[in-house]
This record gives C-alpha cells, structure tokens and sequence, in this order.
C-alpha cells in the first residue's frame, strides 16, 4: 500500500478546511437563534473531549488506522464488521456534503442544470485529486486555506464599511435563557461539524511528525470554531434571527446586502467560488478516509483502483438520499445526528477508548 505523509501545518490546514465545510453553508447553531454564537462557542470547547478521545486511540497505535486498530481492539471478525460500517458512514456523510454543494450550485448559478450533472462534475475533480494520494491533499490546503481566509477577512471588513451591521439584531442575549442553547450544542454544534474529525482517525498516520497531533487537531478546531462563530455573529447582525433561520444559505442573504457606492456590489457570486473550494476540501477528506478503509479492509494495494468506484457510489447516493433539499435537511436533522452521527463518532470511539485501557492494564499487570 502507498505511503504518504504530511507535514505539521498541512495536516492543521486540512483540519481548518474540513471543520468550516458545509458548516459556514448551513450555519450551524442556528436553531439557537440569536444565541447560536453561544452555542458554537460552548461547542467548539464541548467538542475536544470526543476530540482527544480520537487522539488517545491514534497513540495507542500511531501506524494503524481505525479500521486497523478496530480488528486489534475488537478482534478480526467483529472489528472488519464494524469497519464496513464506518466507511459506508463515511461514503454516506460524503454524499450529504456533496449534495449539499451542489443545492448551492443551483440555487446560486445554475438553476436549470441536473443536480446529477453537476454533483458528477464536482465528484470527478475531487476523485482526480484524491487518487493522486494524501501528499497532493495536503500541499492543497497551503494554497486553498489562503484562498478562503483572505476572501472571508474582506468580506466581514466590507460588511462593516458598508453598514449592513446591526448590532441590535443580536440582542437580547439569552432572551430565552439557557435550554435553547444547550439543545443546539449537543447533539446538534458538537456532532456537525466537530464530531466528523472521527474521518481523520484514518488520515492521522500520514503525520510526519505524531507527536503534534494534540496540538495541531485542538488548534484547528479551536480556530475554526472560532470563525465559525464570528461568520454566525456577521449573519444575525445583518440579516436578523428569522432570515438566517429561514433562509437556504443565509451566507449568500447576507453578503448581497454589501453595496459600496456604485461600483461594489453582487458580491454572491465570488462567495460560491469560496464555497465550492470549502466543499471540495470537505468532500476529498470524507472520499480519502473511506477509500483508504476500504483498500485495508479487502486487502487492495492501491488505493487509487478504489477512488473512482466509490466516487460514483457518493454521486449516484446523493441523487437519491432525499427528494428535495429541504427533506435533505430535515433528514439530517431527525435521523442523521442521533443514529448515525451518536454512535460512530461518540458510542463506538467511547467503547474503544475502555476497551483500550482495559487491554493496557492487563499489559501492564502480565509485566
């Protein structure tokens, strides 16, 4: 199988890129309502303790993957059971974010163009750069972190300059005290998008350099919660709690607003450019981590036979995993976070975590 690492700043780039994904699309919190940047704030810190759970289970066996540590934690046959499980959640969760940008695609651009058409396109690119290997993925984000955080540093300077922020929008804080919040964090904020750092328990052995997994994957995070939480501050401020509540993709509300004279505006279009670069970075981490399962599981040397397969397979399920965009939504919202996202990124982590310890106290006691 081929070996590739990563350095330290790329793997901390990957994780920004991925974090803010479809999370800056949707807004996530926003259920919250003028609160919602509480509740990704508490989030993002709620958010490291399954966070270093991951971490604990990578240093328990640096050079193994979770579908490699799964068979030695579970015991062959039980563990390749549970791993044909985790990548088909994987390809599952690739498909949403998938469908999600192509829903943007078509509200934004292209309104008579088939989702399919457009999905394919998008699967095709990502499947080009992911079979290049994990290397080219992290060389990647030291160019596409800069494409996305310069765009997003102006676009708030030009928010502001242009009057569209209200301050007032935001208040009254905690007008209906703090069950809302607590709600909207947990299961909602800690498991889209922070619990889907459970795709890098496949990607952490390309480190170059383990020892600063800690650092890096808690930093990234951190950051990203942050920025996040700013962009959410930014939406309530100019379009008000009902907009962003209601609205599709309250990012593109908010930025049609900017007007600078008359020489300065329509600023959507650039953001979808911005959104498709977010979507792709998310999408090829999601495809990478189930492709390199799948060629551990069935014993494949090349990754690279798989990705285009298991392409078509997120193509063709995000054309089918829900009628319209609004039951897409609604799905993921009822079914999504509480079976799948609960027991893959926090019930079957957690039982690993016990049973690992368990397995090095009886080590240390046969010493």
């Amino acid at each position: 199988m081929q070996k590739h690492h990563v350095y330290t700043i790329e793997m901390f780039y990957i994780i920004i890129l991925f974090e803010l994904g479809s999370a800056v699309l949707l807004d996530v919190g926003k259920s919250a309502k003028q609160d919602a940047w509480i509740a990704i704030l508490i989030g993002t810190a709620v958010a490291i303790l399954p966070l270093l759970i991951y971490i604990s289970l990578y240093k328990y066996a640096p050079n193994l993957s979770l579908i490699q540590y799964l068979q030695k934690l579970l015991g062959k046959r039980l563990g390749q059971i549970v791993g044909l499980f985790y990548i088909a959640y994987f390809l599952y969760i690739c498909s949403r974010v998938l469908r999600d940008f192509g829903s943007l695609l078509i509200v934004a651009a292209y309104p008579y163009t088939s989702p399919f058409i457009l999905n394919t396109c998008m699967m095709l690119a990502v499947a080009y750069i992911a079979s290049l290997g994990f290397e080219v993925i992290g060389r990647m984000s030291m160019v596409m972190i800069w494409l996305i955080l310069v765009p997003f540093a102006l676009l708030t300077i030009l928010q502001l300059v242009s009057g569209t922020v209200h301050p007032d929008y935001i208040k009254p804080v905690l007008a209906e005290g703090w069950k809302p919040i607590l709600k909207t964090i947990f299961p909602g904020v800690v498991t889209f998008p922070f619990g889907e750092m459970i795709a890098f328990t496949m990607l952490f052995p390309f480190l170059k350099e383990p020892k600063h997994v800690t650092k890096i994957s808690i930093g990234a995070v951190v950051i990203s919660g942050c920025i996040l939480m700013v962009e959410m501050l930014f939406h309530l401020a100019t379009i008000g709690v009902e907009a962003v509540s209601h609205a599709t993709f309250p990012i593109l509300l908010t930025v049609s607003l900017i007007k600078i004279g008359d020489f300065l505006e329509r600023l959507d279009a650039f953001v979808v450019i911005i959104m498709v670069v977010l979507g792709f970075s998310k999408i090829i981490v999601f495809l990478y981590a189930a492709t390199r399962g799948a060629s551990q599981l069935f014993g494949i040397k090349e990754e690279k036979q798989l990705v285009y397969p298991l392409g078509l397979v997120v193509v063709l399920s995000s054309s089918f995993i829900a009628p319209n965009f609004a039951a897409h939504i609604q799905e993921g919202i009822d079914y999504v976070t509480y079976y799948l996202h609960l027991p893959f990124q926090f019930g079957i982590p957690f039982l690993l975590f016990v049973i690992m310890h368990i397995k090095k106290r009886k080590a240390a006691h046969a010493r």
